[in-house]
């Protein structure tokens, strides 16, 4: 059956037949609504990304691709370090992905603060600079990977698949 209109409702699932049809918290069938019981309800699990970068074109690029690719994207300009900790909580991602070099917080800061007060959340970085003392310090900071810019929609979305496939790995 093709459906056009979900919903969850305290344990029901509603399947519209047609897609201009509203759908009401009232229990009961017509002929367009279908009415089938949850154990208990339904959610929709959307991968959230985190995008942390001071550019606002590398911000707007990162958001087009992973979005194309299904995830959902939010997106913040450099942050100051001390409120990293707070933002992440309140944001929930599944996922950071963070440029390297920002003005007043760079990566480096970014991977301290979120590891030590969410290590459960995988970290990439994205940087211009390729260098591989970063690259060591970053990943003793249990990053992930770290990307070089310019990056491929193809090659991020990959990146962001192994980071999130793979378990953390506890120091």
């Amino acid at each position: 059956m093709a459906s056009s209109g979900l919903s969850s409702l305290t344990g029901i699932f509603r399947v519209s037949k047609q897609p201009a049809q509203r759908l009401t918290p009232e229990c009961g069938i017509d002929r367009h609504v279908s009415l089938v019981p949850l154990c208990p309800r339904i959610y929709f699990d959307v991968t959230k990304i985190l995008v942390i970068d001071d550019s606002k074109m590398m911000r707007l690029y990162l958001r087009r691709c992973l979005e194309k690719a299904g995830y959902e994207v939010e997106d913040w300009e450099s942050p100051s370090a001390m409120e990293i900790p707070e933002r992440i909580t309140a944001s929930a991602p599944d996922l950071i992905l963070c440029d390297f070099q920002m003005p007043g917080c760079n990566g480096t800061t970014v991977a301290r603060m979120a590891q030590r007060n969410h290590p459960k959340i995988p970290l990439l970085i994205l940087t211009a600079f390729h260098d591989k003392e970063m690259e060591s310090n970053l990943l003793r900071l249990r990053v992930r990977q770290v990307l070089a810019k310019p990056i491929e929609a193809a090659a991020l979305t990959q990146a962001i698949e192994d980071a999130l496939a793979t378990p953390e790995q506890v120091a």
